[in-house]
């Protein structure tokens, strides 16, 4: 079996304290692939700065709130998900959060 997907999203730091993340430019050639994850529903009301980070990096087609989970399901595209075959299932991606002294340093989505 191969290795699953791995892909890293730098957050910088600035000296006053404030965040941000890397932007791309309309007019930079891009690559959209598909793909799903999801965020508990807990996590979007307590760390709102952090799902609005990765939500920011994926061009979100479909969102549904999975009651019974708690948790919101989303479906997009995002240049941080594998390229993906025709015919093949969409991958399914976990977001994984990293911090250092209470701030986000980077996340990055796995396939799962």
């Amino acid at each position: 079996m191969a290795d699953k997907w791995v892909k890293r999203v730098d957050v910088a730091m600035e000296e006053d304290g404030s965040q941000w993340l890397p932007l791309v430019e309309a007019s930079e050639s891009i690559n959209l692939n598909p793909g799903t994850f999801r965020i508990s529903e807990f996590l979007g009301k307590s760390q709102i700065a952090e799902v609005m980070a990765v939500l920011s990096q994926v061009a979100v087609v479909r969102c549904e709130h999975l009651f019974y989970e708690r948790v919101f399901q989303y479906a997009g595209y995002s240049e941080h998900f594998r390229p993906v075959a025709d015919g093949e299932i969409v991958p399914e991606y976990c977001v994984a959060f990293h911090f250092e002294n209470n701030a986000m340093m980077w996340f990055e989505f796995r396939e799962m």
